[in-house]
Formats: structure tokens, sequence, C-alpha cells
């Protein structure tokens, strides 16, 4: 399985800013589309995620086609110590409620939970205030260590 790497992070990106667009109507659209915004968001993650492990030398094939926000975070905190640190304290500039690992522990399979909501009968409380800190928290970490434009969000 091959990356295309700057198609990666350009999907990030613009899975994130559709984010923002649909958390700022939020109230005008009276949460109608909150499955729809923690998909996205979460799929922003997943992608910021996958782009920062492959840039520092992580193979695809470790990667695999998980989904799991958790998973991909793990291998960020086990084999690349101080990528784990920058994006913490980035997350903490943030001011969120929860720890990252609170955040993926209750948050980190929402895409696919999310996107197949119609599926699940359990109704389930979403962070999504500290998981839009955490996208801006991968999203600046791309900006500031790769030097990428930032022209989104």
């Amino acid at each position: 399985m091959d990356y295309n790497l700057d198609e990666c992070l350009q999907n990030a990106n613009d899975f994130f800013q559709i984010s923002c667009i649909i958390d700022r109507k939020r109230l005008e659209f009276s949460y109608k589309y909150l499955s729809v915004l923690i998909t996205n968001l979460s799929f922003s993650c997943e992608l910021y995620l996958k782009y920062i492990l492959l840039k520092n030398g992580y193979s695809t094939k470790k990667i695999g086609r998980t989904h799991d926000l958790r998973s991909l975070f793990n291998c960020i905190q086990t084999c690349f110590l101080d990528v784990f640190k920058c994006i913490n304290n980035f997350y903490k500039e943030e001011k969120p409620i929860t720890s990252i690992e609170q955040l993926l522990n209750r948050c980190g399979t929402n895409f696919l939970e999310f996107r197949y909501l119609y599926e699940h009968k359990k109704h389930k409380y979403v962070y999504t205030t500290d998981l839009a800190a955490f996208a801006r928290a991968l999203k600046k970490y791309c900006n500031v260590e790769f030097s990428v434009g930032d022209d989104n969000g």
C-alpha cells in the first residue's frame, strides 16, 4: 500500500476544514449534522496521524488499514517520543477538558462508530471540542515540523 503524502495531508486539511465549517454552523443546523461533523473530524485526525507516521519513516505495512486513532497515536508515542511530546504540548495549549489518552480511549474509534451511526442502538457522548483541539494540534505539528502551508481552517 503506497501513500501519496501530499494528497494525504491535503485530504486531512480538507476533512478538517469541512468539520470546522459544520461546527461554526452547529446551532443553525440544530445539531442535525453532528455525525457528519464527528466523522469528518475523526477522519482528519486519522489522516494527520498517518501522515506524521509516514513522514517520520514509519512503514505503510505497519500502519495497515486501521481507523483507530488510539492505535495510530500509540505508534507515535512508542516510536517517536519527541513527536509525541510536541503534539501533546500543542494539544495542551488548546486547553482541553480531557487528556489525549482519555480522549482517544473514548473517541478513538469515532470514525467507524459515527460513519455507521444508524447501525448502533446506543448513544455515545462525544468530546467534539477536544477532538477538534486534537486535530488542530496534529495540524499545527504538520505545519511547524514539516513547513507545510496552512491555507485551511
